[in-house]
């Protein structure tokens, strides 16, 4: 899973642009957790490790 900030706001996910990501194998958990995000557009991308899977996403924010 990628977090990815679209810093020139030109739609396309470009190397420089992941901000953040987790990479764990298997059924474990994709948790990246960041304290504070500048205003911007942002994207999650969610890859499968093996075939179809089901997944839920959560995505939580606090005011600033």
């Amino acid at each position: 899973m990628e977090l990815i900030e679209d810093i020139n706001n030109n739609g396309v996910v470009e190397i420089l642009e992941v901000f953040a990501e987790s990479r764990n194998e298997g059924t474990f958990d994709e948790i990246i957790d960041i304290d504070f995000l500048a205003e911007g557009n942002y994207f999650v991308r969610v890859s499968e490790f093996s075939g179809n899977t089901n997944y839920s996403l959560l995505l939580e924010s606090s005011p600033i």
